[in-house]
């Protein structure tokens, strides 16, 4: 292949390459708008209203959206303390066992809130 050759078919590769990299540019952009739409659209009638909840025992649209906190708690608490112990009893010998009662009966409490969306239909009490 001459010089002249591979001179002619550089345009042609970088315009086979650019049609190429349009093309998955394209497919990546189409994908992230879809992935970007908001959840409610999902919702939406073809005529461009939004859906109202409906309730699934009875049918009713007269449904209405609590928010609701629920909290849990767990706690742990310390027992005899070993190491503390031992360490008491090599310093103050058998006296110093009582050592390992430091801090004993402590613990720690651990709170989380979670909030939660309740549909409570107004006609037939139903909770969903």
């Amino acid at each position: 292949m001459s010089v002249s050759e591979r001179e002619q078919a550089k345009p042609a590769h970088r315009e086979r390459r650019m049609s190429i990299m349009n093309a998955v540019h394209d497919i990546m952009s189409v994908s992230k708008r879809e992935q970007a739409k908001p959840a409610h659209d999902i919702n939406k009638q073809q005529k461009g209203r939004y859906l109202t909840m409906i309730c699934p025992k009875c049918g009713s649209n007269n449904v209405t959206v609590q928010t609701v906190s629920e909290t849990t708690t767990t706690g742990k608490t310390k027992g005899f303390g070993w190491i503390k112990s031992c360490i008491g009893f090599l310093l103050f010998s058998v006296p110093g066992i009582l050592c390992g009662l430091c801090g004993m009966g402590k613990g720690k409490t651990r709170t989380t809130t979670k909030m939660k969306a309740m549909h409570i239909c107004q006609n037939c009490g139903k909770q969903f």
